[in-house]
């Protein structure tokens, strides 16, 4: 029998986690030396993190932890987070098919365009405000619960609520799992519109999302917001 070296048996373990998620539930070694260079291997060769689109250095750039979180898994996809935050706004996306459905791209490209439309509406550039989600990653586990995600991920939430000092937060989609963060940060103002995929679906509540728009508009912390626009 040939011995396979380290390096060619975590090849061989990243072939089967590519070739089927469930293999990421167990790594076989023959003792915990080896299984954690096998974990150290995959982390570092195999599950790189998506990088952010905030550019490195910024004052609000996120710690390496968030971008090299794998509570949900070791295949999980990190979403990009966007903008500078520099007028104070922090807006929270949550799909509300998070963890139902595939969204289609028609239907993203559709639901970004009207997200930017219902921003321009509060007449502030999106680029200002600091765009973030409650859940932070992308996973192909359909078996992983919703609820230990969003817990998982409210951590890296804080650690963004610290870091922006935001005036104004807009909760896109549900924002029920926030309430207890709310709370804590009551000195903020709490805004939750509904998720433009859910306005693109129901056109009635369009009329519920113009009105929380003008409410934010007569906000006090709104016209500083405003100020510190670009």
């Amino acid at each position: 029998m040939i011995k396979k070296t380290k390096q060619e048996l975590a090849q061989v373990l990243s072939l089967e986690l590519q070739q089927n998620f469930k293999a990421q539930r167990f790594i076989l070694a023959r003792n915990q030396t080896e299984s954690k260079f096998l974990s150290d291997w995959l982390k570092k060769e195999l599950i790189k993190p998506a990088q952010s689109d905030l550019k490195t250095g910024h004052r609000l750039a996120l710690k390496p932890d968030y971008l090299e979180c794998y509570k949900c898994g070791p295949r999980v996809v990190k979403k990009n987070i966007s903008g500078t935050g520099q007028n104070r706004i922090l807006i929270i996306l949550h799909n509300p098919f998070e963890f139902k459905r595939k969204i289609l791209k028609k239907e993203q490209e559709e639901s970004k365009i009207l997200l930017q439309k219902m921003i321009k509406a509060l007449k502030i550039n999106l680029n200002d405000c600091y765009l973030t989600y409650l859940a932070k990653c992308d996973s192909p586990d359909i078996f992983r619960q919703p609820s230990k995600v969003i817990n998982n991920c409210l951590p890296y939430l804080e650690e963004e609520l610290k870091k922006v000092n935001p005036l104004i937060v807009i909760t896109v989609g549900s924002s029920l799992a926030l309430n207890k963060i709310k709370n804590k940060y009551s000195d903020i103002s709490w805004y939750q519109l509904d998720h433009p995929l859910s306005l693109l679906k129901d056109a009635s509540l369009k009329r519920i999302a113009w009105e929380t728009l003008k409410t934010i508009m007569k906000d006090p912390h709104y016209s500083l917001a405003l100020s510190l626009s670009s």
